[in-house]
């Protein structure tokens, strides 16, 4: 089960003290998405994976923690659009936001994720031109990510893994089979060679639907 605390937080940007929901614990049971995104109960807990000053519109993982350079963030014209925009109040713009901040921190690891989660709101909230902004977004910040890991381990193998599902759920057909087909060609275990290979089976036939790792492996 999820348990979930109230506590009250002082923002480390302008001082100003709000309450949040945060977690204990929760737990999941089923198969991820193609992408990783948790199964329930853990899906159901995204509203606590980040947090946003009601006051300044400050949003990271704790707004008690100041990211380097967040001032420069929260002040750029990026920042400031959706601050005044529609996705302005909504978890989607919570996670963008975020994901501005952990970019210019040089935190591209925690961007990347926080993009992709952004893109999984936008689905919840039918969102289907926020959520492919976001999963364009997600694959330019993972593609940044792959620079910095060897191109043959295990966490690199991951991650391309994750984008081809990220490019074929944002209709980038040809980069999702290109990407798949290039990570085909090292020595992949089964699970991500059957992943892999539905990957390209779906961008082929232009399908964007979500699908899980269970569905992806049933389907060999």
């Amino acid at each position: 089960m999820t348990t979930l605390f109230q506590e009250e937080l002082i923002c480390t940007m302008c001082g100003t003290k709000s309450g949040h929901t945060d977690m204990f614990s929760t737990n999941s049971f089923g198969s991820p998405d193609l992408d990783l995104r948790p199964p329930e109960m853990q899906r159901s807990t995204m509203d606590c994976w980040v947090q946003e000053c009601p006051s300044c519109g400050y949003a990271y993982s704790s707004i008690e923690e100041k990211a380097d350079n967040s001032e420069v963030t929260i002040s750029s014209d990026a920042y400031v659009e959706i601050l005044s925009g529609n996705l302005n109040g909504t978890l989607t713009g919570r996670f963008v936001k975020a994901s501005l901040i952990a970019e210019q921190a040089a935190d591209i690891d925690a961007a990347a994720n926080y993009a992709l989660s952004a893109a999984w709101a936008a689905d919840d909230a039918s969102n289907g031109t926020s959520a492919n902004s976001c999963r364009h977004r997600a694959a330019s910040l993972f593609k940044e990510l792959l620079k910095m890991n060897d191109h043959s381990s295990e966490e690199a193998i991951s991650i391309r893994t994750r984008m081809v599902d990220i490019l074929r759920r944002s209709e980038q057909w040809e980069k999702a089979i290109s990407l798949a087909e290039t990570t085909l060609s090292q020595n992949v275990d089964p699970t991500i060679k059957s992943v892999l290979e539905f990957g390209i089976s779906a961008a082929s036939r232009h399908d964007a639907k979500c699908y899980t790792i269970d569905q992806a492996l049933g389907e060999k």
